[in-house]
Formats: structure tokens, C-alpha cells, sequence
């Protein structure tokens, strides 16, 4: 992965100056879902993603940079079984999990393997014709929000 201003000056210098001078050629972004779609309205959080996530759109077709957008869904991480995300659901760990769990279609909370894979799937070789594009990894969740 690079960073936004190795990002710009591999976009600046053009493919060919870029490739010679060996600047890698993927920008992944990853972004959590919930706070974009699901009702929650943190307006300076969706403009900022809203903001990387059109960047990657800009910049993939003239730079001959791979540019893509992982948003991510519920996830079980440790971060959700901080004392108050767990007081926000009004119970214990356990129901807080089983209620996050109920909400997706799949009927659990993706984990950290779910974005890792899709991540190395953008980064791969494999996802060479793959840019500009969000790749959303949240079991099912976004559909019922349409």
C-alpha cells in the first residue's frame, strides 16, 4: 500500500516515470459501513470518506495506479467489546454480540479474515484489471438499506 503523496507523485510523474522509479502501484482504502449507511449521521466522518473514497475514483484512470475502496460492515473485533459499545446495546457482551449478530443476513458479524482477504484480493495480482471501485464486506447488510 502507499500513501496519499506517494499516490500523487506517482500520479504527477505519469505511469512510465512512475514505474521506472519503482513507486508501488495500489491504494487501498478501507472505511466502516455503518456510520455511511445505516442511519447514523456523523456528518464530518461521511464527508471525509466520501472524500477518499471519490479520490480513489479520480485517480485510478490517469495515473496507472490501482485505486479501490474496501467499506466494511459489522465486524467482530475487540473494539466492539470496549465497555461503551457494549453499554450502548443495554446488556453484556454476550447479548451485545447476539444483537449485532440478529442485524446482519448473514446472521453473524463478519471478522477480521472477512476485510484481510478482500484486501489481499485488491493487492494482489489477481485484482490487476481491478480500479477505482469499492469492494463492500458486510454479509448482505448495505442490501437491506436499498
Amino acid at each position: 500500500m502507499i500513501s496519499v503523496s506517494m499516490a500523487w507523485r506517482s500520479w504527477l510523474l505519469g505511469p512510465n516515470k512512475a514505474k521506472k522509479a519503482k513507486i508501488c502501484h495500489r491504494i487501498l482504502h478501507r472505511f466502516r459501513l455503518g456510520r455511511r449507511w445505516l442511519g447514523v449521521r456523523y456528518v464530518f466522518y461521511a464527508v471525509t470518506k466520501a472524500a477518499v473514497i471519490q479520490f480513489s475514483r479520480v485517480i485510478a484512470p490517469h495515473s496507472g495506479i490501482r485505486a479501490n475502496s474496501i467499506l466494511r460492515g459489522m465486524m467482530n473485533t475487540p473494539m466492539v467489546h470496549a465497555p461503551g459499545v457494549i453499554a450502548a446495546y443495554g446488556g453484556g457482551a454476550e447479548e451485545m454480540v447476539r444483537r449485532r449478530d440478529e442485524q446482519c443476513p448473514m446472521g453473524r458479524m463478519g471478522d477480521v479474515w472477512d476485510v484481510a482477504y478482500a484486501a489481499l484480493f485488491l493487492a494482489s495480482d489477481e485484482a490487476k484489471y481491478t480500479t477505482g471501485t469499492e469492494l463492500v464486506v458486510d454479509g448482505g447488510l448495505t442490501v437491506n438499506c436499498v
